[in-house]
């Protein structure tokens, strides 16, 4: 089997399993413990490596959000479900058609569903995008693939309508990983960094 067609059925399954658990789960479910049942039995399509590393993290992170946006817009296609990610809280509820058809782009969406942003993303440019990367930031227009890694670290579905909005979430971070508090140093460092280039890039929008 080549690599290629081993891709596409590993995409297949772990995209059946998401959609298995979603829709036998009462509630919203968080990435992290997404994950950890792709992790075990019965389905046992990830390593048990797979949140191990910055790198490795990364890729598990990008695959299962690039299969939860292909069901996403699976979904919306069936008009069965509606499909709200999020890594904090990931959700179905009933269709509603309508406003989903005239949302703007998302670019989380755009991000995630490209499997080039994976393929071509080093240890490097991980290492780069969490420590580095925002740092350069200077209110420009930004790109897709600046703004979404930074939504991510800020556990941000999407960009919110106000500095005043992000200021909250920033705070609300701070307060569980600041090491004063028993956090990580260098998880604090890229919260710190997100919020910048989320900032910057919020006043660049004349919001």
């Amino acid at each position: 089997m080549n690599t290629v067609s081993a891709l596409k059925q590993q995409l297949t399954a772990v995209q059946q399993a998401i959609a298995d658990i979603l829709l036998g789960s009462p509630g919203p479910v968080k990435e992290f413990d997404l994950i950890q049942q792709l992790q075990q039995s019965p389905y046992e399509l990830l390593s048990k490596h797979a949140l191990r590393g910055e790198l490795q993290l990364f890729r598990t992170h990008f695959l299962v959000f690039h299969c939860l946006y292909k069901l996403q817009a699976l979904w919306r296609a069936e008009q069965s479900f509606e499909l709200y990610i999020s890594p904090l809280a990931i959700k179905l509820s009933p269709y509603q058609p309508g406003p989903f058809g005239l949302a703007k782009t998302d670019p989380l969406q755009s991000y995630y569903s490209d499997w080039a942003n994976m393929n071509d993303t080093s240890a490097a440019d991980v290492s780069a995008l969490l420590n580095n990367f925002w740092q350069g930031f200077t209110g420009t227009a930004v790109a897709a693939n600046e703004v979404a890694p930074a939504l991510v670290v800020l556990e941000l579905e999407q960009l919110p309508t106000s500095t005043a909005a992000l200021r909250n979430q920033y705070r609300r971070l701070v307060h569980i990983h600041h090491p004063d508090k028993g956090g990580e140093l260098k998880r604090m460092q890229n919260i710190q960094q997100a919020y910048l280039l989320l900032k910057n890039y919020l006043a660049s929008c004349g919001r």
